[in-house]
């Protein structure tokens, strides 16, 4: 996004099989505001495995500690207020 000089996303989807985290933590929070952001975080096994149940609540957990940091919630807060 820096590249093309965007500082506002509407909607973001984040759907990639696997690097969802490393990709959010590349992102200059600072210079790019998103409005709404969703995550694609099952993880599989392939299709005679299924789900992958622990690693899918891992990745949930990684995901709800990435965005509970100070920040985000700060900045959610005052998104709320305006």
């Amino acid at each position: 996004m820096a590249a093309l000089n965007i500082t506002h996303v509407d909607y973001l989807s984040l759907d990639v099989q696997g690097p969802e985290l490393e990709i959010l933590h590349t992102v200059d929070w600072s210079r790019l505001h998103i409005d709404v952001i969703t995550v694609e975080y099952i993880i599989t096994g392939g299709p005679k495995i299924g789900i992958n149940k622990n690693a899918t609540l891992n990745k949930l957990r990684k995901l709800r500690q990435f965005f509970s940091r100070d920040w985000y919630l700060q900045r959610s807060s005052y998104i709320a207020a305006r």
